[in-house]
């Protein structure tokens, strides 16, 4: 049974991504639907992925025990 003919190609890809990166915005992630439509996952600034939450008081804890010990 052949291949379906794909709805995108890398290009396309490249062009959104690059497009994306000259808006000033930082890449994460790409999703690209069975009909090919592509979506680039992005945030405004550096640190404010998709995931970005507050620091938990876990995080904030292992910060200063890793520079106490540094001294």
């Amino acid at each position: 049974m052949p291949r379906a003919k794909t709805k995108f190609t890398q290009s396309d890809l490249q062009r959104a991504i690059k497009a994306t990166l000259n808006a000033g915005l930082t890449v994460f992630g790409v999703t690209i639907t069975p009909q090919g439509a592509i979506f680039v996952d992005t945030a405004q600034r550096i640190g404010d992925g998709p995931q970005a939450s507050p620091e938990s008081e876990f995080d904030h804890w292992n910060a200063n025990r890793s520079q106490r010990e540094r001294h």
